[in-house]
């Protein structure tokens, strides 16, 4: 089973998660900021890393940033939670602090299971980050499909 680290200021999100979590089998860590969390990650080896974007003490794309500065070559899966109105981070930020994954608040207890079982299987198959289950990624170019310009096909010189 995984050791799954949760960082979120808010105590009933952490129950939440804890209560999705434990009757897997899985080893949950708690912290109520980022760096709580890093601490934690410092003295245990974190499968999964679910991290609230706003916290008091250190947001999470800091502690997220620090994480990854201070342990480079971790396989770490990050989930990112946030409640704010975009419906997904935007993939720059993503790919920059290697977050796999975000979950919009308020989340489903089936929301959650789905975005944990499938990152800890990803932990055995390394793939791109996602954004969301419903926006898909160009392996070959690394943004998102609807996004991107259609290519052009280079002209012949005669």
């Amino acid at each position: 089973m995984a050791t799954v680290v949760i960082a979120d200021d808010l105590a009933q999100v952490r129950a939440l998660l804890k209560a999705c979590l434990e009757p897997s089998g899985h080893t949950v860590l708690v912290a109520d900021g980022g760096e709580a969390a890093l601490t934690l990650c410092r003295d245990h080896r974190a499968d999964l890393l679910l991290i609230d974007r706003s916290m008091p003490d250190l947001d999470g794309l800091e502690t997220v940033r620090i994480f990854r500065a201070t342990h480079p070559q971790a396989p770490t899966r990050i989930v990112l939670m946030t409640g704010d109105d975009i419906a997904h981070a935007p993939f720059e930020i993503m790919r920059t602090h290697s977050i796999h994954r975000t979950l919009r608040k308020p989340f489903g207890v089936s929301e959650v299971r789905q975005a944990i079982e499938a990152e800890l299987a990803a932990l055995h198959t390394p793939s791109l980050p996602t954004v969301g289950m419903e926006q898909q990624f160009d392996a070959n170019v690394l943004e998102p499909t609807r996004d991107r310009p259609q290519r052009l096909e280079p002209s012949q010189s005669h």
